[in-house]
């Protein structure tokens, strides 16, 4: 079974409250069960989301034929727990961004670019033949612009110009892990 990991390098030690906000959200993990997320009006055949559409030797897969699971938010060092499953799936991810102002010792804080309310962001799994559909909103009330960079993301900044947003704005973006 082949797995593609995609995660960002920390920076830093974890502070005890950051401890704390990542074991909260790595508590909700029993909801991990299939369900459908809501359609991206993508075109499958598009070779930047389908590197296949151009190579006849391979199937190409419709994204909108696949079943579609519902990735857990869960932060380093925990991991997600094994997509188990025949064939292909849609792994849909829902990822904001937002600053948080976080402890970095007994006197000072320091405001954080956080994915989820964590920095480093969750941790994303997926295995090869899966998709990843990424539903990226920037909640950040500074009006700063943010983007994601997947460095597992082959191609000029890992994926960032697709996921680039203003306050307030969503986008959705599809990967398919190569090898």
């Amino acid at each position: 079974m082949s797995s593609i990991f995609f995660s960002w390098k920390k920076h830093k030690d974890k502070t005890k409250s950051e401890d704390e906000d990542h074991k909260s959200a790595n508590a909700n993990l029993a909801d991990t069960g299939a369900n459908t997320a809501s359609t991206v009006d993508q075109n499958p055949s598009n070779s930047a989301l389908n590197p296949q559409a151009s190579d006849t030797s391979k199937p190409s897969i419709d994204i909108h034929d696949i079943e579609s699971y519902q990735h857990p938010i869960v932060f380093p060092p925990y991991m997600p727990p094994p997509i188990v499953h025949d064939g292909p799936v849609r792994v849909c991810i829902d990822m904001d961004t937002y600053i948080r102002t976080k402890p970095i010792d007994e006197d000072s804080c320091f405001d954080w670019w956080t994915y989820n309310g964590g920095s480093p962001g969750p941790i994303i799994r997926i295995r090869l033949g899966d998709v990843l559909e990424v539903h990226f909103t920037n909640k950040d009330q500074t009006g700063m612009q943010h983007n994601i960079d997947f460095h597992a993301i082959e191609g000029p900044g890992g994926g960032s110009s697709l996921l680039t947003v203003e306050q307030g704005q969503k986008k959705i973006a599809l990967f398919k892990p190569l090898r």
